[in-house]
């Protein structure tokens, strides 16, 4: 789903009652839903109670690092507008402040495949030294 601010702000009320009403295992405002899965700690997969017969969102559930019992669904949010977009002055006064790099995954970011490359070489073998590649390409994007 995509919201600007302004939206959630002035009808927070109803935004949150359709987000309950989605029966799907995964829901992501403002960002890319592959997001959610990446976290790791939240659960995805398909909402509860769907069959072979009728698999709506999907079957099955994975992550739930945090082991409930009936997870139904995880909700994630993003930024309207990443960095450095969210610097000009409609942002700044009507919408979100932060200051991230633009998400690997959009389409305009030109460092998306080095900053991937960095994070897998990261992931895999965790030392530190990696660490200053992977913020150069990120930070780039």
């Amino acid at each position: 789903m995509i919201t600007h601010p302004a939206t959630l702000r002035q009808h927070r009320r109803a935004f949150e009652q359709a987000l309950a009403d989605l029966r799907y295992g995964s829901i992501a405002v403002n960002i890319w839903a592959g997001a959610g899965f990446m976290l790791s700690q939240t659960s995805w997969g398909g909402y509860p109670g769907h069959t072979l017969d009728k698999a709506g969102s999907g079957i099955g559930l994975v992550h739930n690092t945090f082991l409930f019992e009936r997870a139904q669904k995880s909700v994630v949010y993003g930024d309207f507008a990443p960095f450095p977009h969210n610097l000009r002055p409609r942002y700044l006064l009507h919408g979100e402040r932060h200051i991230l790099p633009k998400p690997p995954w959009f389409v305009t970011n030109r460092q998306g495949a080095a900053t991937a490359r960095q994070l897998f070489y990261f992931t895999a073998d965790q030392k530190a030294w990696r660490l200053p590649g992977l913020f150069w390409h990120a930070l780039r994007g």
